[in-house]
């Protein structure tokens, strides 16, 4: 009988990994964007897309460049309507 192999953790989102590097809580980033807590959360975990005017709020927030924006556009799935 062959071991079970544990599943690597998954890979943090793009979108946590600016935040900390920013400085920010969740709770922060939920005050000044207007997103509330819940939803960041989700979206950080990747079981929320992230709307197009959340994204916009987010990169001014955090002060991201445009690659860094492309990331973050890339890593998560970015809904435009």
């Amino acid at each position: 009988m062959l071991p079970q192999r544990n599943k690597p953790p998954s890979l943090p989102s793009a979108m946590r990994i600016f935040r900390i590097s920013k400085g920010y809580t969740l709770e922060q980033v939920s005050h000044l964007c207007g997103i509330s807590v819940y939803v960041l959360h989700q979206i950080e975990l990747r079981k929320r897309r992230l709307r197009f005017d959340e994204f916009r709020r987010l990169t001014k927030l955090l002060k991201l460049d445009a690659r860094q924006a492309a990331l973050l556009e890339s890593n998560m799935e970015v809904v435009r309507k």
